[in-house]
């Protein structure tokens, strides 16, 4: 069963809309609204994994031009999702990479990533990349964190 990471099409919207709920995430308007915007822009990029004809799982990167004062500005990873029936078989490190690939390609020296500190799995799957530990606080770029504590990560993409 080959995988496959690309950056994704409109057409791929309703699939994107379909692992969103597979795995209890935002399916409505909004969500709606943000990725048929970001399908691609010059900040922001979505990409989707296909194995076998489907899409299994979705993950975007965006880039803040301007630092605030809790965050560099530069290329961040942002949201991503895989399928419940393909979690925990390399979809979402396949994802990392392209990403990471996507923002090496674009001339960018390193990642960001935000996460919340009890998301125990993305920080060890985002380590096995490099990331490491900025920072922590109650929000990041104005998103706050359930439970009150947000972690940003780096890496270097030489």
């Amino acid at each position: 069963m080959a995988l496959s990471v690309r950056l994704a099409r409109p057409a791929d919207i309703d699939a994107i809309l379909q692992v969103q709920a597979h795995g209890d995430g935002a399916t409505g308007e909004r969500f709606r609204a943000w990725v048929t915007g970001a399908i691609p822009t010059a900040h922001e990029r979505v990409c989707v994994a296909v194995r076998d004809g489907t899409v299994v799982g979705w993950a975007a990167t965006r880039r803040f031009d301007d630092p605030t004062a809790d965050a560099p500005a530069g290329e961040y990873l942002m949201g991503v999702r895989v399928r419940t029936g393909s979690r925990r078989t390399g979809v979402g490190s396949c994802l990392i990479a392209a990403r990471l690939e996507l923002i090496r390609r674009s001339g960018a020296h390193s990642a960001y990533y935000v996460t919340n500190v009890r998301n125990t799995a993305s920080i060890a799957a985002h380590r096995r990349w490099g990331f490491r530990e900025l920072g922590r606080a109650a929000r990041f770029r104005d998103v706050p964190f359930d439970g009150g504590e947000g972690i940003l990560f780096a890496a270097g993409l030489l």
